[in-house]
C-alpha cells in the first residue's frame, strides 16, 4: 500500500507528511522505492530538512541516489542535488 500512500502524498503536496510516513514503513521494508521516495521527500521539504538528507545518504540505504539527484534537478531543487550529486560522485553533474 506504500506506493498508493506515496502518489496520494505527491498529488497534495503533503511531503512532511510523507516523510513521517516512509520513516515508519522503511522500520518494516527495506525497499529501493521507499527509500529513494524519502529522499525526494526531504528534498521537497526544503532547506530545514537538508541535514536529514545528508544524515540518510550517508548511513545504509537502497536509494537509488544518482536518479533522486537527477529528479530533484528536474524539479529545481538544485540546493538537494547539489548534496546528492557529491555523495555520489558525480563532478559531470555538479558542474
Amino acid at each position: 500500500m506504500y506506493a498508493l500512500v506515496i502518489g496520494t502524498a505527491e498529488n497534495q503536496d503533503c511531503y512532511e507528511e510523507l516523510v513521517q510516513y516512509l520513516l515508519m514503513a522503511r522500520v518494516m521494508l527495506k525497499e529501493q522505492m521507499i527509500d529513494s521516495e524519502l529522499i525526494f521527500a526531504y528534498a521537497k521539504c526544503g532547506q530545514r530538512y537538508l541535514p536529514e538528507l545528508e544524515t540518510f545518504i550517508t548511513e545504509p540505504n537502497q536509494a537509488d541516489i544518482q536518479k533522486c539527484g537527477d529528479r530533484c534537478y528536474d524539479d529545481k531543487l538544485f540546493e538537494a542535488a547539489k548534496i546528492l550529486y557529491t555523495h555520489v560522485g558525480n563532478n559531470q553533474k555538479l558542474a
